[in-house]
C-alpha cells in the first residue's frame, strides 16, 4: 500500500481509500481526511465507478466530525448529505 501512494497525483483512488481507512481506523483522522480527498480528487479525474466516489465522501465526512474541528462541520454535513444517498453507514457497505 505504502508504494502504491508514494505518488498522490497517480495513486488509484482505491489506493487512496485504503490508506484513509487504515488511518481512520487508528484514529488519525486529519490523515484519513487527506488520503480521502485525494481520493475523491483522483476518482473525479479518472472518472471511477461512482462507488469509491460516495463512499469516499462519506469518510471524508466521518474523518472531518471525528476530528472535532468546527471550520470542517458545515462541509462534512454536506459531504455526508451527499453520500447517505447511496452510502450505507456500516462496514459491509465498505469498498
Amino acid at each position: 500500500l505504502e508504494q502504491a501512494v508514494r505518488q498522490v497525483d497517480v495513486a488509484t483512488p482505491e489506493a487512496l481509500f485504503a490508506a484513509g481507512t487504515l488511518a481512520y481506523e487508528t484514529g488519525d483522522y486529519a490523515d484519513a481526511a487527506g488520503w480521502f480527498d485525494t481520493a475523491i480528487r483522483n476518482a473525479r479525474r479518472e472518472a471511477r465507478d461512482a462507488r469509491i466516489l460516495e463512499h469516499a465522501r462519506f469518510f471524508l465526512a466521518a474523518s472531518m466530525l471525528a476530528s472535532g474541528s468546527r471550520e470542517d462541520a458545515a462541509r462534512a454535513l454536506h459531504l455526508m448529505d451527499q453520500a447517505l444517498d447511496t452510502v450505507k453507514p456500516d462496514r459491509k457497505s465498505v469498498v
